[in-house]
Formats: C-alpha cells, sequence, structure tokens
C-alpha cells in the first residue's frame, strides 16, 4: 500500500475577492490550484460591536459553539462551507448554542442576521 498525505488551503490567491483553493499531494510530490470562478459571493468577517454577535466558542470546535448576544434576539443562522455553499440553515433561532457535530472537519463561516445587521463569523470544525 501507499499513503496519500494532502493539505488543503484556503485564500484570496489572486485578490478576486474569492476564495480559491490549492492542494499539495505529498506521494507524488504535485500541487493543485482551483480558482473560484463562481458567482457564489465569498463570505465577508464583519467586525464586531455592542449591537452584534461577539465570542464565538471554543473556536476551533468539534462539537458545541455558544456565542453572545448582547438582546435576546431571534437570528437567521445560515452556515457555508469554505467555498460559500450553504451547508446549513436555522429561522428564528432563539438560543446561544449550536451543536455541530454533524459537520466534517473544515472551515466554515456561521452568519447570523437580523432585521437590522448580519454578522458573519469563521469558526474551525476538527
Amino acid at each position: 500500500g501507499f499513503s496519500l498525505n494532502r493539505d488543503v488551503y484556503v485564500s484570496d490567491l489572486n485578490n478576486d475577492q474569492k476564495l480559491d483553493i490549492v492542494t499539495s499531494y505529498y506521494y507524488n510530490y504535485r500541487v493543485g490550484y482551483f480558482e473560484n470562478i463562481s458567482d457564489i459571493p465569498t463570505p465577508v468577517i464583519s467586525d464586531t460591536n455592542e449591537d452584534q454577535i461577539s465570542n464565538i466558542y471554543p473556536n476551533p470546535t468539534n462539537d458545541i459553539i455558544s456565542w453572545k448576544s448582547p438582546y435576546s434576539k431571534k437570528y437567521q443562522i445560515t452556515i457555508f462551507n469554505s467555498i460559500g455553499r450553504v451547508v446549513y440553515s436555522l429561522e428564528n433561532y432563539k438560543l446561544n448554542s449550536i451543536d455541530l457535530t454533524f459537520l466534517s472537519e473544515g472551515i466554515y463561516f456561521i452568519e447570523f442576521a437580523d432585521n437590522k445587521k448580519v454578522t458573519t463569523k469563521k469558526i474551525i470544525k476538527y
């Protein structure tokens, strides 16, 4: 048998405001580059202020994340994978935690939307 080690990096490599993916294969010393040319917008990580979600913890996580919110609001919560596809969503969510055990390892973006603002945070699942 043989083993194949792979690293995956996600970043905006060509400064087009979209996430690109680079993979490397240690078995055969190859590098693959996948440029994101889709129309799916890349989530933007916003700054927090007193009206928004803050302190997502633990991050990285392997199961449940929690957050602090200044008010008892209902949020539309959407979780995007690293290429911007929706992998999970909840409407009128009022709790301050969510179980992510169903997600595979990787980088995700969680979006909290109320009737005034949208806040997006990066989360790492291991």
